[in-house]
C-alpha cells in the first residue's frame, strides 16, 4: 500500500472500545447495530464504528432543552374519550371469569 492509501483509511473502532467513549455497554451498540438503528459497519460479521458513526451516533441522541421563551410546564399523557376513537361501537360491560379450577366445580 502506497501512504496515500494508509492515510485515507479510516480507523475502525470494535464494539468494546466504541462502548467505552460513549459511555455505555458493547452489547447495547451491537443490539442497536443489528436493528440498524445506529450506522455502523459489519466486517467479517463484526460490528466497527468509525469516528464519523461515533459522532453521528452522538448526535442521533443528543437532547436539547425546549425554547425557554415557553411557560407551559411539562407535557402530560392526555387521554382520549372512547367515543372519539371509536363512536360507532358502543361500550359493553366486561365481567370477571372464574378461575378454571372453580369452574370444574372440584371444592
Amino acid at each position: 500500500m502506497t501512504e496515500r492509501t494508509v492515510n485515507s483509511l479510516r480507523r475502525v473502532h470494535p464494539p468494546d472500545e466504541t462502548a467505552e467513549m460513549l459511555n455505555t455497554t458493547a452489547s447495547w451498540l451491537k443490539e442497536m447495530a443489528r436493528r440498524r438503528e445506529i450506522p455502523h459497519t459489519l466486517i467479517g460479521g463484526r460490528y466497527g464504528f468509525t469516528d464519523e458513526h461515533i459522532a453521528e451516533i452522538v448526535q442521533m441522541f443528543e437532547r436539547r432543552p425546549e425554547d425557554a421563551t415557553s411557560t407551559a410546564g411539562p407535557r402530560r399523557r392526555t387521554t382520549v374519550p372512547p367515543q372519539a376513537v371509536a363512536p360507532h361501537v358502543s361500550p359493553t360491560q366486561l365481567r370477571a371469569r372464574r378461575p378454571p379450577r372453580k369452574r370444574t366445580g372440584a371444592a
